[in-house]
């Protein structure tokens, strides 16, 4: 440390001194150690005694020592702030460092301690939800060290000249932190504590996505103190500690002199205790429109192969109901941006019933026909892309953001359900009733989610806009990936793993109908849901191979032996096996993939990252879908037996990906791209044109 330590206590002196105007006890962010405040001492001179806390098993040379759980770190800190202070006391805390500074500013009043104020820099209360779904959601014990890691790494927490040990002790404590402080502030903004006599100054970087929709979400605090305020820092992103020390100096100086002054903020009226009746009110609909929407599309499918036993039926139904939500989804989300989401969401209902509707009255008047359901699928596609953007920004409206990425977590959760209800429901559906059965089933979803909506009114509350259109993002993507080689031989090498995965949704259909019923597929379908969200599961708790290109490439042999086992004998449970193989291997080299566009892209380019990807598979999957059938009528010349023709090209697919696995393992550009290309590096300030941010990368 550049100054004296106070005691062997857990307070060290980074600047001033007795003589000093103000004491300021500042508070790490999570997994950060007092010598993150350095910069700050040194800025605010000796004006202000810096007292700096180094929390409990933060310190790498110290491996066995165990964090303190909030409530006690509060007790220790308040006896020590009370025998070393030499003048008016304010708290400073950064990021999750906010949870321990306020609960300590409420026992030093409690004890008769004065406070000057509590700075609560790039960060607001953060909760878990509360009753079952916190049971469910609760806390990040299951994700590995390795996820955590490499989020760290993007965000800037973790530096590069750390080494090893520090690198394991700061994710450790990162994941403590954090947790303590998802827990108080749950435990706090469900029940009635005592408020701050202390003003609160929400702090936060003008470019930090972590304090997005600041201009509303600052008023939060004033759940824990009546007197709220709010400073920007210009052009900075979260980690402004390091890289914007003498503005936010300036910033924390005058906010002392003032409240010293007594020129304190106006009370803020605190925000609505949680009710969440709305939300779950809502999810529940939308959940249950997509299971209708999953289960007419699979149903519609089964019952246009079997109508004629062609597959290039199969694969038009198949194309129609994926491709046009890929295509619009960026449409969707513009118009989400700019209309009320509630709306667009009656209207998307409306209009998939009616169309539902439609495909009532065609089937009771025996009258439907191939390009009827052509259409009505491709209207259904349609209507998703501008519904699940209108949903996911909804979300915002409907839950305190202090909940929301909890939120988030389960509208997905829902929706991955529905992948693996619909199949097993419309299978069973539509070989007991046949498809009307399964018609009638989708209006009444339809119906449940207009009701839903018409039940509740959405809040007037902010919600994240898309920073550019989808045309900029692709464009910038393009210019990005050319002077990223490898970046881009990895967007060209999964084009070809896509093509391979339009054929496959295309030939397992025709495949089970031969040796079984629309019941058999419909497990096999949701066997294979089932094998995605195992596969996000392993990840998660595993954490991935050291290399990430390895993970990501290698797990493409893997799917390629799925694949093998789906096409190598005509029997269910070995092509649901398969499946399930196939799936599983997919999420895992997807997270894999994930992982590399974290570490290696910046946070503000990564849309433009994903937008070119997205592009690339978009192209490719028509090209599977229409290829599918030629390929299966052409192999069937040499097959016998039940599957014949889709069989065989299935089983060719598989070896093909084993091969492209194996492939790509050799090629140097691929497998070694997280060394020939460097790791994203957290500006020290953040530009609002991201032009700007990529021209700055690029020629770093």
């Amino acid at each position: 440390f550049l100054g004296q330590e106070s005691g062997a206590g857990l307070l060290h002196r980074l600047g001033g001194g007795p003589a000093s105007e103000f004491t300021l006890l500042c508070v790490p962010y999570g997994g950060g150690s007092a010598a993150v405040y350095q910069p700050l001492a040194q800025a605010l001179g000796d004006r202000v005694e810096v007292l700096s806390v180094e929390l409990p098993g933060h310190d790498p040379a110290r491996p066995d020592e165990l964090p303190l759980p909030l409530a006690e770190l509060v007790d220790v800190l308040a006896a020590e702030v009370a025998a070393t202070a030499s003048g008016p006391v304010a708290i400073y805390g950064h990021c999750v460092g906010s949870a321990p500074a306020v609960a300590l500013a409420r026992k030093l009043e409690a004890d008769g301690v004065p406070v000057l104020g509590v700075i609560a820099a790039a960060s607001f209360p953060a909760a878990r939800l509360p009753g079952m779904v916190r049971r469910l959601f609760g806390g990040d014990r299951w994700v590995s060290d390795r996820m955590f890691r490499d989020a760290l790494r993007a965000s800037g927490g973790l530096l590069d000249d750390m080494d090893e040990a520090a690198k394991r002790t700061a994710v450790r404590a990162m994941r403590h932190d954090a947790d303590q402080a998802q827990e108080w502030f749950g435990q706090e903004l469900a029940g009635e504590g005592t408020p701050l006599r202390a003003p609160i100054l929400s702090l936060v970087g003008e470019r930090d996505r972590a304090t997005e929709l600041h201009e509303e979400r600052y008023t939060e605090w004033a759940a824990f103190a009546p007197r709220v305020e709010r400073a920007v820092l210009p052009r900075a992103g979260h980690y402004f500690l390091r890289h914007q020390a003498e503005p936010l100096a300036a910033v924390v100086l005058a906010h002392l002199t003032r409240w010293a002054a007594g020129t304190l903020p106006d009370p803020v009226r605190p925000p609505e205790r949680t009710r969440l009746g709305s939300f779950y009110t809502v999810a529940g609909g939308q959940i249950v429109s997509a299971l209708g929407t999953a289960l007419s599309s699979f149903a519609l499918g089964v019952w246009a192969y079997q109508r004629s036993g062609e597959i290039l039926d199969l694969a038009l139904i198949t194309m129609l109901a994926q491709i046009p939500a890929v295509l619009l989804t960026p449409l969707g989300g513009a118009l989400a941006d700019r209309v009320d989401r509630r709306k667009i969401m009656l209207a998307c209902d409306a209009l998939s019933g009616i169309a539902m509707v439609a495909l009532v009255l065609l089937l009771t008047t025996d009258r439907l026909e191939f390009w009827n359901v052509c259409l009505i699928v491709g209207v259904t596609s349609v209507v998703s892309a501008f519904q699940q953007p209108a949903w996911l920004a909804a979300i915002a409206q409907l839950v305190p953001k202090p909940y929301l990425p909890q939120a988030n977590a389960l509208a997905n959760v829902g929706f991955g359900a529905g992948n693996v209800v619909a199949p097993l429901a419309g299978g069973a559906l539509i070989g007991l009733f046949g498809l009307s059965a399964v018609v009638a089933v989708d209006v009444a979803t339809f119906a449940v989610g207009v009701l839903t909506l018409l039940l509740v009114r959405f809040p007037d509350r902010l919600f994240h806009r898309r920073e550019e259109t989808f045309t900029a993002a692709l464009t910038g993507g393009w210019r990005f990936l050319r002077r990223r080689r490898p970046l881009m031989v990895m967007a060209l090498y999964f084009a070809v793993v896509n093509f391979c995965t339009a054929l496959m949704w295309v030939l397992v259909t025709p495949v089970v109908l031969a040796i079984g019923d629309s019941a058999d597929l419909g497990a096999v379908t949701a066997v294979g849901g089932v094998g995605a969200a195992v596969g996000t599961g392993v990840v998660l708790v595993w954490g991935g191979t050291r290399r990430r290109a390895t993970g990501m490439i290698g797990f493409v042999v893997g799917s390629g032996i799925g694949v093998v086992l789906m096409g190598v004998w005509p029997v269910v449970w070995l092509v649901a096996a398969g499946l399930f193989v196939r799936l599983a291997c997919m999420s895992i080299g997807n997270a894999h993939w994930l992982s590399i566009i974290q570490v290696k892209v910046g946070p503000e380019l990564q849309g433009r990252v994903l937008a070119v990807n997205i592009m690339i598979a978009t192209a490719m999957q028509p090209i599977g879908f229409l290829s599918a059938g030629p390929l299966a009528d052409w192999a069937g010349r040499f097959a016998t037996g039940p599957g014949g023709g889709a069989g065989v090209v299935l089983l060719a697919s598989g070896v093909f990906l084993v091969l492209w696995g194996l492939l790509g393992l050799r090629h140097r550009p691929l497998h070694h791209l997280e060394d020939l290309v460097p790791d994203a590096a957290p500006p020290s300030e953040a530009a609002a044109d991201l032009d700007a941010i990529q021209e700055r990368v690029l020629s770093a």
